[in-house]
């Protein structure tokens, strides 16, 4: 039991950076890997196909949410990045 306590990742919430600073910063390249990684996932799952918009519909945005990960130790298990849809409003 101790074995599997020693190699637990953690998130932390209040490490999760913009993306703006996670591209300018320190781990930039680890982030902009991350992120390829992610992005490539995306595309050989066919998560989705670009269409044209029509003109009476509106698009979906989506973000990047950011995470590090750590190991039980504090030292840096990954960093992983997921590309997420944006809140949708209903028109109401």
């Amino acid at each position: 039991m101790k074995e599997k306590i020693g190699k637990a990742q953690v998130a932390l919430e209040d490490d999760i950076p913009s993306l703006k600073k996670a591209l300018n910063g320190p781990n930039s390249e680890e982030w902009l890997e991350a992120m390829q990684t992610e992005y490539n996932a995306l595309l050989k799952n066919q998560a989705w196909k670009l269409v044209k918009r029509p003109k009476d519909k509106n698009s979906i945005g989506s973000k990047w949410v950011l995470r590090t990960k750590y190991n039980a130790d504090g030292s840096i298990a990954l960093t992983k990045s997921s590309s997420c849809c944006k809140r949708i409003r209903a028109n109401t």
